[in-house]
């Protein structure tokens, strides 16, 4: 197969006078492929001079003529993978030494098979052609086929053992290619930007797979590299997301680039076979583990997914949900994954339909992006164990409502919850301690209450939320970002100089200046608990540090003048100190979850109006209930001990009466109005 020759890109000189011969001196074009014929005008080319090539980074493939022997050292100075094929043997020609120049000797011809072009040589040995020779974007062989197939050995003399650099980038449509069962080697970027490609199929004999091999096949989803593989190349899975990678071998080949997966694609070690049962594609591993790699249905809805497999009499414990698994399964509606399931992948279920999702207690590790897009899902109960969100978890799912977390979470990474508009009720974990940008970007909350683990709040964390009306940051010392709120009127309540800087910052946001309140007064830790004191005369307790906290809690009944009447969810969550916590009367709500984790707790005093109110977490706690009491017997009983008390200090602060005697406000503002008459 030939390419036209171009005169017109190429600079001429005599290389000899006696039989006016010529030597290419420059190319001045662009193609890909250059083929050199044997003559010009009736005179024979024979050599290629010095910078003849240089600096063109476009030139992939040049196939000589036989008349061809002589090539400068410098000739292709500062291109990249030069693949010459010349019919002659490397004894009958002067070609020199040259740096991304690959040559192949012995060339015969090149022949096109079901649009795949292969390049044979005398040694009976081919290779798959450069993709250069054809332009995938605009001729056919970017619409071979979504399935193909390439031949081991060609007109029963030929074997196919390499695929040369970019021999089958670029192409549109195909899905799966099905490799030479008797292959070698993979050039650089042989299968790179295959834009639709899922599979590849690798033989069994493949020892060498070189550079950015499947650079940018973005939807490839799994890939099994033999035994056999002895050098992997750098970025071989450059800008590849979604794939599984499955290892027939126990571990990395020793002349494995530490670079060759740097996406850190999932690697599975010690894969056995593929297999589908009930329209589930697993992968089976060593040590009996079935790893769940995609679907093949359109008709099941409602899907759980089982304990167990049975392949060839043997059990197979499912244990993992693989990326992309069930990346855009529009059919389905909802999953029960059973309680082996110890991982699910980046986007397992992304760009899906799932109205509801059960995921077990146990799972240890979620990936990023793993429910993205799913419009339908509207509720979301995250393991007790997980101390990572991550990334994208539920970004864009717009029916979004509540969610849930366990006590442990630390992180909740980029854009978790992001643009999830409908997003208006989620637990913040005490043990929170980063929020990474755009973390909860657009979503319906009202209040958000960060404890006092919290370190850094990142850029644009709590920004576009229409709903914000008040943002506690109780860890004085946290980093706060560039405009963590945006267009909320936002009152936002944080001690310390941290308040004034996050002023000056937001300050300098047109649409923020006007409307931000910061407080820097209105949030108060005694002994260990938080209050928020609200501009409704009201007090709430709303956290606590494990660090200054008692073991016996008492709350307050006033604070600042102001009554502590709630108890937010979360207050007392994972602590490993309290045994006890009195309540008093002023309180009169107790939430759910405000003591889950609380493992030493074995008693709670609750008044009398709360007797019958048992959130969750009480079941197994003793509850101890306050006898109502006569106001003006107590207060007549402690006006001499307050009397006496005053006497001695010759002065009178409400607030430290009501401290020393452990007085409700209200008790020692009567108190005090009886020894002023």
């Amino acid at each position: 197969m030939r390419r036209e020759f171009n005169y017109f890109d190429f600079e001429f000189e005599i290389a000899n006078n006696k039989n006016a011969s010529l030597a290419i001196k420059k190319y001045n074009g662009n193609d890909k492929v250059i083929y050199i014929p044997s003559t010009i005008n009736d005179k024979p080319i024979v050599s290629i001079d010095s910078k003849a090539f240089a600096d063109n980074k476009n030139i992939k493939v040049i196939i000589l003529s036989d008349l061809v022997v002589d090539i400068s050292n410098e000739a292709f100075e500062n291109t990249e993978y030069v693949t010459i094929y010349t019919p002659h043997h490397k004894e009958e020609v002067n070609f020199g030494m040259m740096n991304n120049v690959t040559i192949r000797y012995g060339f015969e011809k090149a022949v096109d098979i079901e649009g795949i072009i292969y390049s044979l040589f005398d040694d009976g040995k081919a290779y798959v052609f450069d993709h250069a020779l054809l332009d995938f974007r605009f001729e056919r062989f970017g619409h071979i086929g979504e399935m193909i197939e390439m031949e081991t050995i060609i007109d029963e003399k030929y074997v196919v053992e390499g695929v040369e650099h970019f021999a089958v980038c670029n192409a549109i449509n195909t899905k799966m290619i099905a490799l030479p069962k008797q292959l070698k080697w993979i050039g650089v970027q042989s299968f790179a930007n295959n834009e639709q490609l899922e599979e590849i199929i690798l033989s069994d004999t493949l020892t060498n797979i070189m550079d950015q091999a499947f650079d940018r096949s973005s939807q490839l989803k799994r890939l099994v590299i033999p035994k056999s593989v002895i050098h992997m190349g750098r970025h071989v899975l450059s800008d590849v997301y979604r794939a599984s990678i499955f290892l027939k071998n126990e571990e990395l080949g020793l002349k494995w680039d530490v670079d060759w997966n740097p996406n850190q694609l999932t690697t599975y070690f010690g894969f056995q076979d593929f297999i589908i049962q009930d329209e589930i594609m697993y992968a089976l591993l060593e040590g009996n583990e079935a790893i769940i790699t995609g679907y093949n249905f359109q008709t099941i809805r409602n899907l759980v997914i089982p304990d167990t497999i049975t392949y060839e009499s043997v059990i197979y414990t499912v244990t993992e949900i693989a990326s992309a698994a069930f990346f855009e399964s529009r059919y389905l509606k909802s999953i029960v994954l059973n309680d082996n399931i110890k991982a699910i992948q980046d986007v397992a279920f992304a760009h899906s339909n799932l109205v509801s999702i059960q995921l077990p207690n146990q799972l240890k590790h979620l990936g990023s992006g793993v429910l993205l897009d799913n419009i339908f899902l509207k509720e979301l109960i995250l393991p007790q164990n997980l101390t990572i969100i991550p990334s994208a978890l539920c970004n864009n799912c717009l029916s979004l409502e509540k969610v849930v977390m366990g006590p442990h979470v630390k992180v909740i990474e980029a854009e978790a919850f992001m643009s999830c508009h409908s997003l208006a009720h989620i637990n913040l974990p005490l043990s929170l301690e980063i929020v990474q940008s755009y973390a909860f970007y657009g979503t319906a909350l009202a209040h958000m209450i960060f404890g006092f683990a919290i370190k850094e709040i990142q850029d644009l964390a709590c920004a576009e939320m229409m709903n914000l009306s008040s943002l506690v940051i109780l860890n004085k010392d946290c980093v706060i970002g560039d405009m963590i709120v945006s267009l909320s009127d936002v009152r936002i309540y944080i001690e310390g100089d941290e308040a004034s800087k996050l002023y000056q910052t937001l300050s300098q946001y047109e649409l923020v200046k006007p409307r931000i309140f910061i407080d820097v007064y209105k949030v108060q830790t005694i002994e260990g608990i938080a209050y928020l004191i609200t501009e409704y005369d009201v007090a709430l307790v709303i956290g606590h540090n494990e660090d200054e906290i008692n073991d016996e809690v008492r709350i307050l009944d006033y604070i600042s003048s102001c009554k502590v009447n709630r108890i937010n969810s979360n207050a007392f969550n994972n602590s490993h100190k309290i045994t006890s916590i009195y309540i008093p009367d002023s309180v009169n709500y107790l939430p759910d979850n405000f003591i889950n984790g609380c493992t030493l707790l074995k008693k709670i005093e609750v008044p009398y109006h709360l007797k019958d109110i048992k959130p969750n977490e009480l079941n197994d706690i003793e509850i101890i209930v306050h006898t109502p009491r006569d106001e003006e017997s107590y207060i007549n009983e402690m006006y001499d001990k307050v009397k006496a008390f005053v006497k001695r200090k010759n002065y009178m602060n409400i607030d430290e009466i009501q401290e020393k005697f452990d007085l409700k406000y209200e008790t020692a503002k009567e108190i005090k109005k009886r020894l002023t008459k």
